[in-house]
């Protein structure tokens, strides 16, 4: 990872770890916490570079912190038909996709210079608590992949796992009883080396329908097959190389790992 990262801590009530906060704060450029997410953020004495959400169950005084600080808000009314975590990932792809944003936040921008764009999106305190709110989060991390393929793979940190979400770009949308689906133009890659290690489980779970994907250094390997939508064939593989990867053609994958690398 690089400096130029972007780190979303979303507002799950399971909450997440001083240590693992610093870890990921210490790896990023920019920060944005999602309602409850600055609770976590601030146990850590970590402030972000912006605070999106509802308000809903963002401690008042962390809020007060913030706003003392200066720290940029995008509130949004309670009654709306989309998350909070929605709201963060919209302002995640326009800080990707064009640096002129972030003459915003009082950083200068050339405009005669390219744009310049963030290496990945990492997120943490997504999973574990409600499983309603897990689900949702999830459909809209897939949804957001799926549209945003030129973001990249999407990174998410959690205490006791980490997972990759993975999107193909240029894939077609098969039925999910199709059995053939054409190869993507352009595969997606995914370097297993730092994400787990040699020995380690690792689930590969097609999300939005089926995908095709093919594996290296896995101890079950795939070549170019199908998986159905959550098929629990790709439950509990093992890494057996360090130069393990795995490729996906068509589709989108969540590769989950339960135990995170330093």
């Amino acid at each position: 990872m690089t400096g130029q990262d972007i780190l979303i801590v979303s507002g799950s009530a399971c909450g997440v770890s001083v240590k693992l906060l610093t870890r990921l704060a210490a790896r990023v450029e920019r920060i944005i916490t999602v309602d409850s997410g600055a609770n976590w953020a601030a146990r850590a004495s970590i402030v972000p570079h912006l605070l999106v959400g509802d308000g809903d169950s963002i401690n008042a005084e962390v809020a007060r912190e913030l706003q003392r600080a200066g720290v940029r808000t995008e509130r949004v009314p309670r009654d709306k038909d989309f998350s909070d975590l929605d709201l963060a990932l919209q302002v995640a792809r326009d800080w990707i996709r064009c640096s002129n944003s972030l003459e915003s936040l009082g950083t200068h921008v050339d405009s005669r210079q390219e744009p310049r764009p963030y290496a990945r999106l990492l997120l943490c305190n997504v999973l574990g608590a409600r499983v309603d709110h897990e689900l949702a989060a999830l459909g809209s991390l897939v949804r957001f992949a799926v549209a945003n393929p030129d973001t990249g793979p999407l990174l998410i940190y959690e205490d006791n796992s980490v997972a990759a979400l993975l999107s193909a770009a240029d894939c077609d949308a098969p039925k999910p009883s199709t059995s053939v689906l054409p190869c993507a133009s352009s595969p997606v890659v995914f370097n297993l080396r730092g994400f787990t290690r040699p020995g380690q489980t690792l689930s590969l779970l097609p999300l939005l329908g089926p995908a095709r994907l093919s594996t290296q250094g896995l101890r079950w390997p795939l070549e170019n097959e199908v998986m159905d939508e959550l098929s629990s064939r790709g439950l509990s593989n093992l890494m057996d190389s360090p130069d393990a990867c795995v490729t996906l053609h068509t589709g989108s994958l969540l590769i989950l790992a339960p135990e995170t690398v330093s």
